[in-house]
């Protein structure tokens, strides 16, 4: 009888393991949100009259990325409006040399969201939960990339994020890099004023 339930258990263990491994790898084979894609150029993302889907931030654009200006572009196309009954309200993504390495959602504040990503992906790999009804924030870690979901009831909007790892990296690098150069040039310039 012991043996039995050691099996069972050994069964349910593989079974639970298989089931979530299945579930990230689906997150894997997505490798971002529907058709937009990491790790590939924005430039490819054309929609059947030949325009681009993304609009990239510059100072006419600006205005259509509100406190979001972090982001090199924003998906311009109506192609996606809703995850489920969640109204997507922006799409936006960061590029490094115009390589997708984040992609940023921007949905209304509705917590069915969080049943639809879980069925998606499954269980994620980090949960912070305050109470379930009033929302959460959720994580599912792959090798490669990250995706989180962050959303609060009261809150103005809910946030979907898909992040390639090492491009990410590579970009936080060489922004880092920036802000020191730009950070010793005002020194220079505040020294020679005194």
């Amino acid at each position: 009888m012991k043996q039995a339930k050691q099996i069972i258990l050994i069964i349910f263990l593989c079974s639970t393991t298989f089931m979530f491994s299945q579930d990230l790898n689906k997150l894997i084979e997505n490798n971002g949100f529907r058709k937009i894609k990491l790790n590939t150029n924005v430039n490819n993302y054309v929609d059947g009259k030949g325009y681009y889907d993304f609009l990239k931030r510059d100072s006419s654009t600006v205005k259509y990325f509100e406190r979001f200006t972090e982001y090199d572009y924003i998906y311009a196309s109506k192609d996606y409006e809703k995850i489920g009954n969640v109204k997507i309200k922006y799409i936006f993504v960061k590029t490094l040399n115009e390589i997708i390495y984040d992609i940023f959602i921007v949905t209304e504040p509705n917590l069915e969201i969080f049943d639809l990503i879980q069925l998606a992906y499954g269980k994620p790999t980090s949960t912070y939960k305050e109470d379930s009804t009033q929302g959460a924030s959720m994580a599912w870690n792959a090798e490669k990339l990250n995706c989180t979901l962050s959303g609060f009831k009261g809150h103005y909007y809910f946030q979907l994020h898909y992040y390639a790892k090492e491009l990410k990296a590579k970009a936080w690098e060489l922004e880092k890099k920036q802000l020191e150069k730009e950070q010793k040039e005002k020194t220079k310039k505040a020294i020679k004023e005194f």
